[in-house]
């Protein structure tokens, strides 16, 4: 496992936790039934984001409290992700906001 991998599914989860919300927005008021139902994917879709993000951080965190200087891809690679996360997740909880009024 290195902080590639978990980038990747990071992105992987966000990517799909949007496309389920947005489907949910578009088939609520035709479908309630199929339209909770891909809101309950982006939900859960998101919260394996959050645990990989989780996962991130604690490996990024072990790794570098090893060295004194942490290497500069893995400082790269740890904003990125935050970075990542921190704009798909802001834009995922605001469509479940919209969701569910």
């Amino acid at each position: 496992m290195n902080l590639t991998y978990l980038k990747d599914h990071l992105k992987e989860e966000l990517e799909g936790s949007k496309e389920y919300i947005v489907r949910a927005i578009e088939i609520k008021a035709m479908d309630p039934h199929w339209g909770k139902m891909f809101y309950d994917m982006s939900i859960e879709e998101l919260k394996h984001a959050s645990n990989f993000y989780t996962m991130a951080q604690d490996y990024y965190n072990k790794v570098t409290s090893v060295y004194k200087e942490s290497p500069d891809y893995m400082d790269e690679c740890m904003d990125e992700i935050t970075e990542c996360y921190t704009d798909w997740y802001t834009d995922v909880k605001r469509l479940q906001e919209l969701y569910s009024r």
